[in-house]
């Protein structure tokens, strides 16, 4: 399966002119992807241009605390409690991500967290290609 690190697949042989990328931000409940979850995702899908095709965002029921994550991103258990699961979202960030490079700061963190929700069956697995903005700043 193709990577980050491995060149192969069709995305390395198109254009760049007509490769979407999506841009990722994720909240979570704590640092480590097998014990904490996403409780909020966003997204903008552009293409090559930087035209927005499509964008997305919205607060996730985690089915965990929130806990002292809380003072980093502000959300709480009880804005929370209504959202939607996952599972719920999952057909949504399917679409945003199929066939895009996902593009993030420091988005190894973001890719652990979607992998990790893949890896238990919440959601499809994420889009093998990633650029880290972090590295070209």
């Amino acid at each position: 399966m193709p990577n980050e690190t491995s060149p192969e697949g069709p995305l390395w042989s198109a254009p760049w002119h007509d490769v979407e990328h999506v841009v990722l931000d994720l909240e979570t409940t704590g640092t480590d992807p097998l014990s904490a979850r996403i409780c909020e995702i966003a997204w903008e899908r552009r293409d090559a241009r930087g035209v927005v095709l499509a964008r997305g965002e919205s607060l996730v029921r985690p089915g965990v605390e929130v806990g002292a994550s809380r003072a980093v991103h502000g959300i709480d258990d009880a804005m929370l409690a209504a959202a939607p699961s996952i599972v719920e979202l999952a057909p949504r960030i399917a679409e945003a991500l199929d066939g895009a490079v996902l593009v993030g700061h420091r988005v190894a963190y973001a890719l652990s967290f979607l992998r990790a929700s893949a890896t238990r069956g919440e959601i499809a697995s994420p889009a093998p290609y990633a650029l880290d903005t972090k590295k070209l700043a």
